[in-house]
């Protein structure tokens, strides 16, 4: 199964230190803990994310700059269709239609795979002119917002 993990320059050092691509938070409750619900890294199945789809756009980055192509087998016991796995999690509707808005009503495009995916061997492009262009990951520019952030462990961008 073809999925796609969208992330934004800011996090590239960070990823490229792990080696993989490691976990966002899976927002389960209106108001969590960070990582209260549990992590995994978050998959679409669209091959193209604009700026107002998705959710990928925070205060300080745009997480669909970068886009990592992933094959994994549907029946990966890792691999959960988000909405499965919100239904399955007794997720609050009211909370799911509030983050599907959010995500431009694209909910039933998100996979979660819980555990790292190593990003040895990933198709790797950057956004140029609105266009996913295969590039190497060490070819990524830095992002223009790394001296005004930092990254938590779990490599989250947070303003300093």
């Amino acid at each position: 199964m073809k999925l796609y993990h969208y992330t934004d320059t800011l996090h590239i050092p960070f990823i490229k230190e792990a080696g993989a691509l490691t976990f966002g938070d899976i927002p389960l409750l209106r108001t969590p803990n960070y990582g209260e619900s549990g992590h995994a890294v978050w998959l679409t199945t669209r091959d193209y994310a604009r700026r107002n789809e998705h959710g990928l756009i925070s205060p300080i980055c745009d997480k669909t700059q970068v886009r990592f192509t992933i094959n994994l087998p549907r029946d990966d016991p890792r691999l959960f269709k988000w909405s499965d796995y919100a239904k399955s999690n007794d997720m609050d509707q009211d909370w799911y239609g509030v983050l599907d808005k959010a995500s431009g009503y694209l909910a039933d495009t998100w996979w979660l795979y819980v555990g790292p995916i190593v990003i040895d061997g990933l198709e790797v492009a950057l956004k140029i002119n609105d266009v996913y262009v295969p590039v190497h990951i060490d070819g990524i520019p830095p992002s223009p917002y790394a001296q005004n952030a930092k990254l938590t462990p779990m490599g989250i961008a947070l303003p300093v």
